[in-house]
C-alpha cells in the first residue's frame, strides 16, 4: 500500500502515532530522571494531607478545621483547585511524585490537542508544536510534581479560550452564553491553580473583541468577561502580596530569553539577561508574530487568526509580570512562554493557507526551522539538564533519610517556611505511606541482640507487645521505641501483622522529654491504623533488613 501524502498524515492511523512519539520520549525522560519524593513547595500539600489524618470529617468541628487548613494560597498564588486533584492521587500512590508528574503530562496532552485540533487543525505542522510541548528543554515540570499547579494554570485557560472562540462563532444568543460561561469557568479554575491563569481573562477579552460575529456580540462578551475578571480579582487576588516591580531593558531581554529557552533549555535559574542565542531566538519569534499580525490586518483576516494570537497574548501576559517582579528566571517559569511560541506559529500556519506572499512564507519557514531546533533541547535534556536535576533530587532524598539521626546537616534546598519544611512529621508520614524514596524492610529480619532495656510508646502512652493497632477510627500517631543496646543500628523494623515498618534512629531532640533515657537509642515511625486490617497487631521489633 502506498504511503499517505504528508498533509494527510495526521488523519492516517499509522501517521497519528508520530504525534505520540514526543510524549513517549518525555515519559522515558520522567522514568529516567524523576524521583518519588515530593519536593520543596510541594510540601505545602503534603503537610496538609498529614494534618487531615487527625481530623474527623464526620463532625462539624472537623469540617471547620479542614476549611481552616485547606491550601488556598501559596505565596501570591491561588492553589485551591489543584489540591482537589493532587490529594486523592497522592494518597492512592504513596505520595509518589512521579504520579503527579504523569498528571502534568496529561495536561500537556490536552494542550497538544488544542494546538492540533483547534489552533492549527489538519496540518502536519502541528507536530512541531507537539515536539516543543514535550521537549525536556523545559524540564522542571517533568521532574517536579509541584509544577502540576502551573501546568493547570496554563492548560485550563487555553481550553477556556477554545470555548470562548466557539461562542464567537454563534450567530444567535441561544448557545452563546453556554460556551461563554464554560470558558469563564475554565479560566477561573486556571486562575485558582496559579497566578498565571488569571491572565486568561484579558486574553479572553481580546478574543471576544477580535473574534466575535457582531459588535453587539463582542461588546456583551467583553463586558461579561471583564466583569468576571474584576470580581475574581477583588474577591480573591487583591489581598495577595504585591511584589517589587521594575521596568527597563533587563525586562525586555528577560521576556525574549524566556521564549528562547523553550527551545533549548537553560540552567535551573538565570539572573543575567542580554543579547545571546536565547534572546535572539525569542526576538525572531516576536518579530514573526508582528509580521503575521500586520499581514493579517492588511488582508482583513485578523478575526480568522484571533484564537492563536490570543493564545500568544496569554503567554505574553503571563511572562511579562514574571519579568517585572522576579530577579531570576526559573526553568519552571518557561512553560508560560510556550503559548507564545505555539500561538504565533499556529497563527502563521493559518495565514499561510490564504496568503502566499514572501513575507508569510519566510516567516512560516523561519519559525518551523526554530521549532525543529528544539531537538537540541531534547539532547540537552537527556545529557545535561535531566542528570543535573536528578543529582539535586538525590541530594534531597539523602538529606531526608539522614535528617532524623543527624539534624545538624544543612539542607540542599532553599530555605523553607517552617510550616512546610522536611521535618520529623513529614518524613515519618511519607515513609508510613510507602513512598519509594524510603527503605522497604523485609518481612523477616534479624532479631535484635544485646538489648538490656526496651520501651515502646504509642503517642505518649507506653504499650506492651503484642499490641492491637488496626481500627477504622484511629488517628495517625507516633510509635516510639527506646532501646538500651551496646551497638544501636541505624534503623529497625516493627512487625505489624504481615507488614514490616521502617523505623529510623532519631536524635533525642525529636523525642518528647518524658520518653527520653540517659542510655537509650530512639527509633520512631508514624502509625496510621486505617491502613491496617482488623486484627493486625504490633508483634515485635527486629534489626532491619531491606528488600533491595
Amino acid at each position: 500500500m502506498p504511503l499517505p501524502r504528508f498533509p494527510a498524515l495526521i488523519d492516517h492511523p499509522g501517521g497519528r502515532l508520530v504525534w505520540f512519539l514526543p510524549w513517549v520520549v518525555v515519559v522515558g525522560f520522567v522514568l529516567r530522571f524523576a524521583g518519588p519524593l515530593p519536593l520543596t513547595d510541594e510540601w505545602t500539600y503534603t503537610h496538609v494531607l498529614r494534618m487531615l489524618h487527625h481530623i474527623d470529617l464526620s463532625t462539624l468541628a472537623g469540617w471547620k478545621e479542614f476549611l481552616a487548613i485547606y491550601p488556598i494560597r501559596h505565596s501570591e498564588h491561588l492553589v485551591a483547585f489543584p489540591f482537589l486533584i493532587y490529594a486523592p492521587v497522592a494518597e492512592l500512590t504513596g505520595h509518589d511524585a512521579r504520579w503527579i508528574i504523569q498528571l502534568t503530562l496529561a495536561a500537556f496532552g490536552l494542550q497538544a490537542w488544542v494546538y492540533c485540533r483547534k489552533l492549527l487543525p489538519q496540518s502536519p505542522a502541528s507536530l512541531l508544536i507537539v515536539l516543543l510541548l514535550f521537549c525536556p528543554s523545559h524540564y522542571m515540570e517533568f521532574l517536579w510534581g509541584w509544577q502540576f499547579t502551573l501546568t493547570l494554570s496554563a492548560t485550563l485557560p487555553l481550553l477556556g479560550l477554545v470555548l470562548i472562540s466557539r461562542a464567537n462563532l454563534e450567530t444567535s444568543f441561544d448557545s452563546h452564553p453556554v460556551w461563554l460561561v464554560g470558558g469563564l469557568v475554565l479560566i477561573g479554575l486556571g486562575a485558582a491553580s496559579s497566578a498565571g491563569g488569571f491572565f486568561g481573562f484579558p486574553a479572553a477579552v481580546l478574543l471576544a473583541v477580535f473574534g466575535g460575529q457582531s459588535w453587539r456580540q463582542r461588546a456583551i462578551s467583553a463586558a461579561a468577561i471583564t466583569g468576571v475578571a474584576i470580581l475574581f480579582y477583588v474577591w480573591l487576588l487583591r489581598s495577595t502580596s504585591t511584589p517589587e516591580v521594575t521596568v527597563g531593558p533587563r525586562e525586555f531581554w528577560y521576556v525574549l530569553t524566556a521564549i528562547g529557552i523553550t527551545l533549548w533549555g537553560s540552567p535551573v535559574g538565570l539572573t543575567e539577561f542580554k543579547l545571546d542565542a536565547w534572546s535572539a531566538a525569542g526576538g525572531i519569534v516576536v518579530l514573526a508574530g508582528l509580521v503575521t499580525v500586520i499581514r493579517a490586518i492588511r488582508l482583513r483576516q485578523l478575526g480568522a487568526l484571533a484564537l492563536p494570537l490570543c493564545v500568544a497574548a496569554f503567554g505574553f501576559l503571563c511572562v511579562i509580570p514574571i519579568a517585572i517582579s522576579r530577579p531570576y528566571l526559573g526553568n519552571w517559569h518557561v512553560q508560560y512562554a510556550l503559548p507564545i511560541v505555539g500561538g504565533i506559529f499556529a497563527a502563521t500556519g493559518l495565514l499561510r493557507r490564504i496568503d502566499t506572499s514572501v513575507w508569510t512564507r519566510v516567516t512560516y519557514w523561519t519559525l518551523a526551522g526554530l521549532l525543529v531546533s528544539c531537538l537540541f533541547g531534547y539532547w540537552r535534556g537527556f545529557t545535561t539538564h535531566g542528570p543535573a536535576y536528578a543529582s539535586y533530587i538525590e541530594a534531597i532524598e539523602d538529606y531526608t533519610l539522614n535528617r532524623l539521626p543527624f539534624p545538624e546537616r544543612q539542607p540542599p534546598y532553599p530555605p523553607q517556611n517552617p510550616a512546610r519544611d522536611m521535618d520529623l512529621d513529614q518524613i515519618l508520614f511519607l515513609a508510613a505511606h510507602g513512598n519509594p524514596a524510603f527503605p522497604t524492610p523485609a518481612k523477616r529480619s534479624a532479631p535484635l541482640a544485646g538489648i538490656t532495656s526496651q520501651k515502646v510508646y504509642l503517642g505518649p502512652d507506653p504499650i506492651d507487645l503484642p499490641h492491637a493497632l488496626a481500627g477504622p477510627d484511629g488517628a495517625l500517631s507516633h510509635l516510639t521505641v527506646v532501646l538500651e543496646i551496646p551497638h544501636p543500628p541505624l534503623a529497625i523494623s516493627a512487625q505489624v501483622g504481615d507488614t514490616a515498618i521502617w523505623m529510623p534512629r532519631v536524635n533525642d531532640r525529636f523525642v518528647p522529654e518524658a520518653l527520653r533515657s540517659n542510655k537509650g537509642a530512639y527509633y520512631m515511625a508514624a502509625i496510621m491504623p486505617k491502613r491496617f486490617k482488623a486484627g493486625d497487631r504490633l508483634l515485635g521489633l527486629q534489626e532491619m533488613a531491606t528488600t533491595d
